[in-house]
């Protein structure tokens, strides 16, 4: 039987910054069920949930959680496979008091963190794909053809270059970085400076990223403009 993910959180509100889990494990086609449990307010019930879980066949568990964020700590302490923590920004402190208290778990007693909100509940669920594909080789073919469907070719997004001699590039690693770009291109604009913008992410796209680099170097471009959110 092929092994499920289980996705907890604490409270219905963490569901808006957990659904990202939800859609990558449905494009890769694996199953999983969603829990809200807390680590405080209902420990009986998550311990009773978590002893279940190897023997009901779930392989992976993500948690998500904000504030104090024991919640991925309590099931690690009771499950014996992978443990995925998402720090969810409850407080003022933005989620870096869950990331802390994710991440300085005791010998002994695992938990993977990723990044805070949204980025992290998306990573979270491909490295739980990931983790189910060591031991599942359709699992794994499919989180192959997901990865390699996200690598994009460096191709100009928008050129005001009218000429192979590039002065300048505005590189962005997503969508969001390169529209945050075009302050930068409307100064160079009004300057008259060649520039083109970019989207191409160094750590998905390695060698895209390389060649967008060498191709700026042959088109003799003076200066990079880089923008980038998380793992900048």
């Amino acid at each position: 039987m092929a092994k499920t993910i289980s996705i907890m959180m604490g409270s219905p509100r963490d569901f808006p910054m957990m659904e990202p889990t939800t859609k990558i494990l449905d494009a890769l086609e694996i199953g999983y069920e969603v829990c809200v449990s807390s680590a405080h307010k209902t420990p009986e019930r998550t311990r009773i949930y978590v002893e279940k879980l190897w023997d009901r066949g779930v392989g992976a568990v993500i948690c998500g959680a904000g504030a104090a964020a024991h919640l991925a700590g309590v099931v690690a302490a009771e499950y014996t496979g992978p443990v995925i923590a998402v720090p969810i920004g409850a407080t003022e402190l933005n989620g870096v008091d869950a990331m802390l208290a994710m991440v300085q778990m005791p010998s002994g007693v695992p938990v993977a963190t990723v990044a805070v909100d949204k980025t992290g509940a998306e990573n979270a669920g491909l490295l739980a794909a990931q983790c189910l594909g060591v031991y599942d080789a359709e699992t794994a073919l499919k989180v192959k053809a997901y990865i390699d469907s996200r690598k994009k070719s460096p191709t100009p997004v928008r050129s005001e270059s009218s000429t192979n001699n590039l002065s300048a590039a505005l590189i962005g690693a997503e969508g969001a970085d390169v529209e945050l770009l075009q302050r930068s291109g409307k100064i160079l604009t009004e300057l008259g400076v060649d520039h083109e913008y970019f989207q191409v992410h160094p750590l998905q796209d390695p060698d895209q990223f390389q060649s967008l680099t060498e191709k700026l170097e042959s088109h003799g471009c003076k200066v990079a403009i880089c923008a980038s959110g998380t793992s900048a």
